[in-house]
């Protein structure tokens, strides 16, 4: 019979655990995943062939259609594996929060995570086709270097000549919403395609409740598998923040009580 000890530590891991196994061991991730590089490979050569194109119709002004082609995509959990790190939280009883910031960090600096199935692939394709790759992050500033580091580790080709990694804080109005960089990126380029797990990766309104969520949701219908390609990540998000209300104050406990509250749950008849 588990100590005490055990069960405390097992129970504390529980939110990510089955998440985490999940992504790192079932097919069926691995399939969701490479599905989708697959179909955004498909919607890259629509693109190219309609220079009316764009994912970004809320950065992307004026007369665009002349620009040459570029495609935006997220980095953890859309081109780099980080939950490996999620084991390590899961093992330790945590929780992605302010006190692990530090260890995030170390674990960024390590340059460790893998590349996702199918991502090396789809970014070589753009660029075989002549379309720049942007990697817009919301890993800051600081971690540029250990970034660009391991994305090249990684398979991934960062340009030399261009800044092509965007990273939160890089410039003064540079916040967690990425808006802003894909209006540095739609000034030179047209916008193709962007990639991401996060509504946030796609829509800068994002931290809002469920209700707002959905209509933002329903609102973006017709740009959802077209111009805009998400890739799964069960295991942390806006999407699970939105079920406290961004509350970080709140402890674990609550977090999962407030959690359980949103469940849709049958009645049992």
């Amino acid at each position: 019979m588990p100590t005490m000890a055990q069960v405390t530590a097992g129970d504390a891991g529980s939110d990510y655990l089955l998440a985490t196994l999940w992504y790192q061991r079932s097919q069926e991730c691995r399939a969701n995943i490479e599905t989708q590089f697959e179909l955004a490979k498909l919607r890259l050569d629509q693109a190219l062939k309609d220079r009316r194109w764009t994912a970004a119709p809320q950065e992307q002004k004026g007369t665009f259609k002349h620009k040459p082609p570029a495609v935006i995509v997220d980095i953890d959990e859309t081109l780099l594996d980080n939950t490996p790190f999620v084991g390590w939280l899961v093992d330790n009883g945590r929780y992605y929060n302010q006190a692990v910031w530090p260890d995030w960090d170390r674990w960024i600096q390590a340059g460790r995570a893998k590349a996702l199935p199918g991502a090396t692939e789809f970014v070589a394709y753009a660029l075989s086709k002549g379309v720049k790759v942007f990697y817009v992050s919301n890993r800051v500033n600081t971690q540029e270097e250990a970034t660009r580091k391991n994305l090249k580790a990684a398979g991934f080709v960062v340009d030399e000549h261009e800044d092509t990694v965007l990273l939160k804080y890089e410039r003064l109005q540079w916040s967690s919403k990425k808006g802003e960089r894909r209006k540095v990126v739609a000034e030179k380029y047209r916008i193709l395609l962007l990639l991401g797990n996060d509504l946030e990766d796609f829509v800068d309104s994002a931290r809002s409740d469920y209700q707002e969520r959905d209509r933002l949701y329903e609102s973006c219908r017709s740009f959802w598998g077209r111009t805009w390609i998400v890739l799964p990540c069960p295991v942390y998000g806006s999407w699970d923040e939105a079920a406290y209300d961004f509350d970080h104050s709140l402890s674990r406990p609550q977090i999962q009580n407030v959690m359980k509250e949103k469940l849709l749950k049958w009645d049992g008849k």
